[in-house]
């Protein structure tokens, strides 16, 4: 995890990087975002416009006019040229008529940066992003952030070098952007759910075999693993000897750099790991990007920064897409599975009383109720369930919830009845039974 104090975000890094190319393209950062967010503000005072793409937005029509509606809530002037046209005009005017409201707002070099851009909305625009492109001044750079980097149009736009490809790494007290001069696969992996991985926008479906498969996520899920760690959880003693576990393991690692290699299609290129005074780490030859490692990263900086902790918290669970590895049963994925269930309750839970503090109740209410799905032993959460309910007119919801926690805590546990549940309805002037 990174300390926030004592590092900065180097807005000159992006603008020194361009090589005089208009776009620029961030490689998948998951460990570095939250440090980015913490720094944001400084950022924008330096002229970087930041724009996080809503869910919602589908089209590239809709992207446009949403970046502009942004944009206008901190510049009231930004638009003329889109206002011009509102809905009447075409793709290509709308790329044009954006570039020339950002020249206008470019009285010193800005960066306009997209983050979790979906490659598709870009889908079939060839030429609305050569008028956006052709129209902005060399004052102004827009950057791309999305999860998928190595898809469709990033990788044709680098082939004609109309952008520059950026990686990010952290100095002492500085994160950096820096180009990458030696092109290296994208590795993408998604360990909630079933189980995903993608090697430059290409799905990993053929791994030859279980321990294969579970050995790659095993490896990606522990970025700093020793050989003891490695066979204590897949070949512990005395069921195997240290001679037999090693061969297999070795025999299994090669097998995992083969199947990532023929997906890519290039063999030799990959290697997972590399092998540094006695544990394995993640391998220089690979740009990664790990969904439960930016989720457990959110979740750090959202406990260290209350300004921003909800939108972090919510970023975090908008990752979560259900349980870890959902399709593997091994000790410590069951293990794993548990630890990150809980991490998504507590946030579910503190997300719920952010919303019940400034009278969201029926939020409130949706998470409190998903985070029992995790951890139904939480008295706390089912007493907030039961005041929520009687606070919004629903007292028959919170009897049924108060005989629910009756029968599945306090009765099996031999507990007697917190005096807090009935007070909860007395304070409504609601009668328990």
């Amino acid at each position: 995890m990174f300390g926030l104090r004592n590092t900065s975000v180097s807005m000159n890094s992006i603008v020194q990087n361009t090589n005089g190319k208009k776009v620029l393209l961030i490689s998948p950062w998951s460990s570095y975002r939250p440090v980015f967010f913490a720094q944001l503000s400084s950022l924008i005072r330096q002229g970087l416009i930041y724009y996080i793409t809503p869910a919602h937005i589908e089209t590239f029509h809709e992207l446009i006019h949403d970046i502009s509606h942004q944009i206008r809530t901190k510049n009231p002037s930004f638009g003329k040229n889109l206002n011009k046209i509102q809905d009447t005009g075409s793709a290509v005017d709308l790329g044009e008529a954006l570039a020339k409201d950002l020249n206008a707002l470019a009285t010193s070099p800005i960066a306009l940066f997209l983050d979790e851009i979906k490659p598709a909305l870009f889908d079939n625009q060839a030429q609305a992003v050569s008028s956006l492109l052709d129209n902005l001044s060399d004052h102004v750079k827009l950057v791309f952030s999305s999860q998928l980097s190595s898809y469709e149009p990033w990788k044709s736009w680098l082939a004609k070098k109309s952008a520059v490809l950026l990686n990010v790494e952290r100095r002492r007290h500085e994160l950096n952007f820096t180009q990458d001069t030696t092109a290296k696969p994208h590795l993408e992996v998604f360990g909630f759910g079933s189980g995903t991985a993608l090697i430059d926008g290409l799905e990993v479906t053929q791994w030859e075999g279980m321990l294969p498969r579970t050995l790659f996520f095993y490896l990606i899920d522990h970025p700093v693993a020793s050989r003891d760690d490695i066979f204590g959880d897949f070949w512990p003693q005395p069921r195997i000897t240290v001679k037999d576990a090693t061969d297999i393991f070795h025999v299994t690692k090669h097998k995992v750099s083969e199947v990532l290699n023929k997906r890519l299609g290039t063999p030799n290129v990959i290697e997972l790991t590399a092998y540094k005074q006695g544990v394995y780490i993640p391998s220089n030859r690979l740009v990664r990007y790990y969904d439960v490692a930016m989720f457990t990263d959110l979740l750090q900086h959202a406990e260290m920064n209350e300004a921003d902790r909800e939108m972090l918290l919510l970023r975090a669970i908008d990752l979560y897409k259900g349980p870890f590895l959902s399709a593997l049963e091994a000790q410590w994925v069951v293990q794993r599975r548990h630890e990150l269930n809980i991490m998504y309750s507590d946030a579910l839970i503190e997300l719920g009383r952010i919303s019940n503090q400034r009278g969201d109740h029926h939020n409130a209410l949706a998470r409190f109720e998903e985070a029992l799905v995790y951890r139904p032993e939480r008295e706390d959460v089912h007493r907030s369930i039961i005041h929520i309910l009687a606070q919004i007119g629903e007292p028959a919801k919170a009897k049924e919830h108060i005989a629910m926690l009756k029968a599945t805590i306090y009765t099996p546990l031999g507990m007697s009845d917190s005096p807090e549940v009935p007070q909860v309805l007395d304070d409504h002037g609601l009668a328990v039974f």
